[in-house]
């Protein structure tokens, strides 16, 4: 049916095709074929495999014009263009169809489900690929053979078998024990560390065992055009699936927005760092702007947290963003610092034991011992040497070691880290999740004092949540009375009670977090219930928060009754607009703004006022158009949000400083955010000003120009750039809005010129896909209590207990167990050395011929 130069070349069972203007020409073609049986015989070709693989390859072609060109960096950074296409253009890119309104709640829409099986052969499942996992077999022959110091034992081993061999029926060839005893401690020894490290890994996988993500509402054609509308498992999605999202959903790809209702948002925290939500829209952007800035695009793995939006899928599986950050992982193997210690003394025994065996050797010709007896006493007294005893002590003291971790909630998942985690210098925390709750949370009430009208006052009151206890003060709720009830009245955050009997909040963050602080000083969540509930405070009408207004109007009372409230909340820039307030009095609130924005707080203002005589019916979307008074509010107060730091950080900090480890806060969030939430913590304390620039606060788009070019700092880095890199890992605190990338370059920066040149053991710890990178990278990995699976994989250390007290409980553990390891090293040493140059020099008076046995019997007891 194709002429020659469209029949597609099957390999393997795909289509490759030599020209990107198939489509056209397949179409161009194709309408020629108007005869019946031509048409026919056309369908049952798309039916066959061949016309599966073949609109793959289309379909993969088409889709390649997302991504960039250069294919090795494709495979690394995550390039798009789908937000800045037009949605025909996408619909035709794609290959699906859309409605003209972008809603798609009618009519044919969405890809065919053959297309959709065709797509689905060149793409795979919407899943990402997990790291490469060592066979676990594999893996324990590894700890037997593998090691600089295991090696070193086999080949004692391989010596001695091949002595025994050499001198078979000799009276030197009847130490046989020693070999056998030899291996059995390498052997028992392995299996003891791959027990324990196996143990670590079922935990894990007991703790990434979750419930499977619910089917996402899609719509597909059939093949004969009609509507279909299903619920899809997430690993069946492909590109050009039209998809529908709803508030608390977790987006099951990377989409971009077609249609959303005003003020959407969503949680991106866990890709960006950022504590606030980000708003949504269906416009589209800008194609020089990144896609991670793009505000039509939502990622796999974030949280729809306000509205609703229908969507395309435009990538799957390991093309997300979240796919890419998990490839960003480095795959490269860092030493721990028991591995260079190790290799250290290896290499200190090795140079003890040859002196040994000379000596012994000299000592066996001048007593005019036989060939066998010469090589057969010296061989054995070299071999004696090695700590056949240190690989046990090591390993069952560092098992026991993570055993007692454990019980503090600290998960080790490689066994070295117990002894790493007592030697680093440096430790680099995310913010967002770590440090802090990663919930917004209402922290102030600014309020007027008495019941004047706010023109007329000369200052504000301020209530903030008790340090100590993080309640509101008892004596000064009366204050409170107005903006609390205000606030549980315009609020769309709505509670339910869960399975297990606890409070489940949905509805944007910002107002949970107020109907929560608003609840608790009313009296709980249950007032929240008897407050909306009561007839006076029936709510009549409301203009829902939008991009534009950027406030939200709600009506309450009884239309009937001749009078209701309006209550106003939003921008206090757009609310004060709408108030009556003279110049003194706005004087004072925006200074009252200017202090809570300092102390990294979110403000919100309210406001009220009376409409008597309202029309029957209340309309209007905006201040302009509304059919009562939108004017002549009466000031409330103000709202102080912020993501506020989890209990115990700030004493875990003081402590962590105390005993020696510098802590850096690094985050993707903004600076007067990082910087508030650092002195807080107590990680920002005095002035780090070196020349003419601030090292306390260091930003991405300073760390722009900083870069290594090869990805890794190199012998042949600029000396401007490695001057910078010292003064900033010597004086910095916080790093803030950081990429994933920057991340990783810090700790290599800290690796590489901190501790004065020499390089800081690092420890980095976080808990979301953002954190991957530098987790891997870092010498200790730490993924905090409620991180993502990304974070869990790439970290050497998981934490099952909120906070980071368990941290420094466990670098009391290691330094403990440290100086256990070090003085036993230093006793074997001493030992050794003593036992083997006093029995060498016996050995040139008297005829003394130890066997290997006898000397290890008598240097351990």
């Amino acid at each position: 049916l194709l002429p020659p130069r469209l029949r597609p070349k099957l390999s393997g069972g795909r289509a490759s095709l030599s020209t990107a203007m198939l489509p056209l020409e397949l179409e161009r073609h194709t309408s020629r074929l108007h005869c019946g049986c031509f048409q026919l015989g056309y369908r049952r070709f798309q039916d066959s495999v061949a016309g599966v693989a073949r609109r793959a390859e289309i379909s993969r072609q088409h889709r390649q014009r997302f991504q960039s060109q250069d294919a090795v960096e494709a495979d690394r950074v995550y390039k798009t263009s789908a937000h800045s296409y037009p949605s025909a253009k996408l619909a035709a890119m794609l290959k699906t169809t859309f409605s003209d309104d972008g809603r798609c709640k009618q009519g044919e829409v969405g890809l065919k489900e053959d297309q959709a099986r065709a797509v689905f052969e060149m793409f795979g499942p919407n899943r990402i690929t997990p790291p490469a996992k060592e066979n676990r077999w594999a893996k324990l022959l590894r700890m037997i053979f593998g090691g600089i110091f295991n090696v070193l034992l086999w080949m004692c081993v391989l010596a001695m078998v091949a002595l025994l061999t050499l001198f078979q029926g000799s009276s030197e060839s009847d130490d046989k024990l020693t070999p056998i005893l030899l291996s059995v401690i390498l052997i028992a020894t392995a299996v003891l560390q791959w027990y324990t490290e196996m143990l670590a890994e079922d935990a894990m996988e007991a703790m990434q065992r979750m419930q499977g993500d619910k089917p996402v509402p899609t719509v597909r054609r059939s093949s004969v055009g009609f509507r279909v509308d299903m619920q899809l498992d997430v690993v069946n999605l492909v590109p050009g699936d039209v998809i529908f999202l709803e508030s608390g959903d977790r987006v099951p790809a990377d989409v971009r927005i077609l249609h959303c209702t005003d003020g959407m948002q969503v949680d991106n925290s866990a890709l960006t760092g950022e504590s606030m939500p980000e708003t949504r829209v269906a416009n589209t952007e800008s194609d020089v702007l990144p896609p991670t800035e793009a505000r039509n695009l939502a990622f796999f793995g974030t949280t729809v947290q306000k509205g609703s939006a229908t969507c395309v899928v435009h990538a799957t599986g390991d093309n997300t963003f979240l796919g890419k950050v998990a490839q960003s992982i480095a795959a490269s193997h860092v030493r721990s610092t028991l591995e260079v210690q190790v290799e250290h003394f290896v290499h200190f025994i090795a140079v003890v034991a040859v002196v040994a065996g000379l000596i012994s050797l000299v000592a066996n010709v001048a007593r005019h011992a036989t060939f066998g007896q010469t090589i057969h006493y010296s061989a054995a007294t070299l071999f004696s040497q090695v700590p056949e005893g240190l690989l046990p002590t090591v390993t069952i003291t560092l098992m026991l070691a993570s055993k007692e971790m454990v019980k503090r909630k600290v998960l080790v998942r490689k066994i070295d880290a117990v002894e790493t985690l007592g030697c680093i210098s440096v430790l680099c925390s995310d913010k967002t999740g770590t440090l802090t709750k990663g919930e917004m949370t209402t922290q102030d009430f600014v309020v007027p004092v008495g019941a004047a009208p706010i023109a007329k006052m000369s200052d504000l009151v301020v209530v903030s949540r008790e340090q100590g206890s993080a309640s509101f003060p008892q004596e000064r709720i009366g204050l409170c009375e107005q903006i609390v009830l205000c606030g549980m009245l315009n609020n769309g955050a709505q509670v339910r009670q869960g399975d297990g009997g606890e409070q489940l909040w949905t509805g944007s963050p910002t107002d949970v977090a107020i109907s929560k602080a608003c609840a608790e000083v009313y009296g709980g969540e249950h007032s929240l219930e008897y407050i909306t509930k009561s007839p006076q405070n029936n709510k009549v009408w409301e203009i829902p928060f939008n991009s534009e207004n950027k406030w939200m109007l709600t009506v309450h009372g009884q239309i009937a009754s001749g009078e209701v409230r309006a209550i106003l909340k939003g921008a206090p820039d757009r609310v004060l607009s709408l108030c009556t307030v003279d110049d003194k009095a706005r004087t004072v609130i925006e200074g009252h703004m200017k202090n809570l924005m300092t102390d990294a707080r979110r403000v919100l203002a309210i406001a009220q006022r009376s409409i008597t005589a309202p029309p029957p019916k209340l309309q209007g979307t905006n201040a302009s158009d509304c059919n009562f008074p939108m004017r002549d509010f009466d000031f409330v107060g103000l709202y102080g949000i912020d993501d506020p730091p989890k209990e115990g950080v700030d004493t875990a900090v003081v402590k962590a400083i105390n005993a020696g480890v510098k802590v850096v806060m690094v985050t993707g969030d903004h600076p007067n955010t990082a910087r508030a939430i650092a002195k807080r913590v107590n990680i920002l304390g005095g002035d780090s000003v070196v020349g003419d620039e601030d090292f306390a606060v260091i930003t991405g788009d300073q760390l722009h120009g900083r870069m290594p070019k090869a990805g890794n700092f190199t012998d042949d880095e600029p000396c401007a750039n490695v001057t910078w890199w010292t003064k900033a890992v010597t004086h910095a605190r916080v790093f803030a809005r950081v990429s994933p990338i920057h991340k990783q370059v810090i700790v290599q920066a800290y690796q590489r010129y901190g501790y004065g040149g020499l390089g800081d053991i690092c420890a980095m710890t976080g808990d979301g896909v953002n954190d991957a990178p530098a987790l891997a990278k870092a010498q200790i990995g730490i993924a905090v209590h409620g991180a993502t699976d990304a974070a869990k994989s790439a970290g050497d250390i998981v934490l099952t207990k909120d906070g980071l007290s368990p941290i420094y409980t466990a670098i009391q553990i290691s330094r403990r167990i440290f100086k256990r390891l070090k003085s036993y090293v230093i006793y074997r040493i001493c030992i050794t050395v003593q036992v083997v140059f006093f029995l060498a020099t016996l050995a040139l008076f008297y005829d003394l011929r130890f066997k290997a046995l006898y000397i290890i019997l008598l240097a351990l007891f």
